[in-house]
């Protein structure tokens, strides 16, 4: 423990950290502004499409949702009936939800693996 507190000063070994941090935040910076340049472009080509606006009067549907659904579906005239379009766009969910439960599991299944507690924060 000497030897390591004699070959890098505190001080030192703290600014560097500091720089590592600094370098850290402004990628996230750069990363955080790039994902708003590109949720608008989205929003941009999707407000062409007339669904788009019949989409957004749904409640809890909102720009990127609607987007979304859109890129989803593709092309609605393959949709002969509306019965038909509902239950591809419940599949899609379940599908969704699917590899969300698929990713939890995995997770909870390697805390159990390590004997690590599962705490709810």
């Amino acid at each position: 423990m000497a030897a390591a507190r004699a070959s890098l000063p505190y001080k030192v070994s703290q600014q560097s950290n500091v720089r590592v941090l600094r370098e850290y935040i402004g990628i996230l910076l750069t990363q955080k502004t790039q994902l708003a340049d590109i949720r608008a472009q989205i929003v941009a080509a999707a407000k062409d499409i007339s669904l788009y606006s019949l989409l957004k009067t749904i409640p809890g549907i909102g720009d990127i949702t609607a987007a979304t659904i859109l890129a989803e579906i593709e092309d609605i005239d393959r949709f002969s009936t509306d019965h038909q379009l509902t239950a591809y766009l419940a599949l899609m969910l379940l599908i969704a939800l699917v590899a969300t439960a698929n990713k939890l599991l995995r997770i909870i299944y390697g805390m159990w693996r390590k004997n690590e507690p599962f705490k709810l924060t």
